[in-house]
């Protein structure tokens, strides 16, 4: 066995191991095999665009249904789903550090650290001095900055003056 098929087979039993104990989830059991394994999604065919095309609009839908499940299940349920160990891998594989950047991800890098900073600042706010609290805007102003310079050209004068 090579070098490369013998990463991919550990790579496949490592996410293989992430759906011990689950049960649903968006994905059947034979699309997860396809995705994890890229056997019959490889071939540059229409196959293989609808393929994915499914697979995006189920992310999609997934999304509103987590964005539903966040608004109606109680916090002791969130609180169970929702944790930096659950949620670390997923911001990890959505913001990887790639040779290079994304301008679409740095805008949500930037909207991450605004909705952080605006969650944070509102539970501490009496625990906050005014030098802490400039400390937040300059880094805002300093994440706004970075944000834009990834831009495209057309894109940094909306997104000084519109923000994060």
């Amino acid at each position: 066995m090579s070098e490369g098929q013998r990463k991919k087979l550990e790579r496949i039993d490592e996410i293989r191991k992430r759906y011990d104990g689950c049960q649903g989830g968006i994905f059947w059991q034979k699309t997860r095999e396809k995705i994890v394994t890229k056997e019959g999604i490889y071939e540059s065919s229409p196959a293989k665009n609808t393929f994915w095309y499914r697979q995006r609009e189920s992310v999609k839908t997934a999304l509103i249904d987590i964005n539903l499940f966040l608004e109606e299940a109680e916090e002791k349920d969130v609180d169970r789903v929702f944790t930096r160990d659950s949620l670390e891998p997923l911001l990890q594989n959505l913001l990887p550090l790639l040779e290079e950047p994304n301008p679409n991800r740095a805008k949500i890098a930037s909207l991450l650290i605004r909705t952080g900073f605006d969650y944070l600042r509102t539970y501490a706010r009496f625990d906050i001095t005014r030098k802490q609290d400039q400390e937040v805007n300059e880094a805002l102003e300093l994440a706004r900055h970075l944000t834009a310079f990834l831009l495209p050209e057309n894109e940094r004068i909306h997104y000084r003056i519109g923000g994060i």
